[in-house]
């Protein structure tokens, strides 16, 4: 049951559509990262290690989207806060 609402939930995530027009804009490069929904943040964080010419070009797509890089060691993630618009998922 746990793992099925969890599922609900990353079905929800991904059926928003502000990430839905990210997904779109990344591309393949959608591969290297996952997309983590919080209560006003919407966090973006590297699966794993990512080339620098790619990490660049993920970086620059998410930054015109209004997102920064958050650094914090191994564990860096790309953040935005959401606006109230944006923060319709209920986890």
């Amino acid at each position: 049951m746990e793992n099925n609402r969890k599922m609900s939930a990353e079905q929800q995530l991904l059926e928003n559509s502000f990430i839905l027009k990210l997904i779109d804009q990344l591309g393949e490069r959608v591969n290297y990262i996952r997309f983590v929904q919080g209560t006003f943040v919407l966090k973006v964080e590297p699966i794993g290690w990512i080339e620098k010419e790619t990490w660049r070009e993920i970086n620059d797509i998410l930054r015109l989207n209004g997102f920064c890089w958050m650094t914090n060691g191994r564990n860096g993630f790309w953040g935005k806060q959401l606006e109230e618009r944006e923060n319709k998922i209920e986890m």
